[in-house]
């Protein structure tokens, strides 16, 4: 007598993943998106102040440049449309070595400060040569 196994008895496992095995990774994938969504909120925040120093920074630098062309024309301080605000001050620099100063001109150092929100002002220092008074 020869035996014979039935079909229906014999299990053959089905290709597939279990239910555990799914809730398991949809598990694991949900920790990870929500570790990765808790580091964009400060990521954000980080480039946006990095952003408004790199205009803040600009905003000085073009201020420079504009005192430098139209002195004494330029008001010393003001505020643009956008909210941002400027003070110019200007001294006499004085060099290391007198030597360095010529006879017919005299270095003035320009400070342009910069600000949107004062606890994150921006501040530029430029050189200029003036013609002696």
């Amino acid at each position: 007598m020869i035996l014979r196994s039935r079909p229906s008895v014999v299990r053959k496992r089905c290709a597939g993943f279990s239910l555990l095995e799914v809730l398991v990774s949809l598990a694991v994938v949900s920790l990870m998106l929500g570790a990765i969504m808790a580091i964009l909120p400060q990521q954000a925040v980080q480039a946006r102040v990095r952003l408004d120093r790199l205009v803040a920074t600009e905003f000085a630098y073009s201020l420079i440049e504009e005192y430098r062309v139209t002195f004494p024309q330029m008001a010393a301080e003001g505020q643009d449309a956008t909210g941002w605000s400027w003070r110019i001050s200007e001294r006499d620099y004085q060099p290391e070595t007198p030597e360095q100063l010529g006879e017919l001109i005299r270095y003035v150092e320009i400070e342009a400060t910069v600000w949107r929100i004062p606890e994150m002002a921006v501040t530029l220092t430029s050189l200029v040569a003036r013609p002696k008074p």
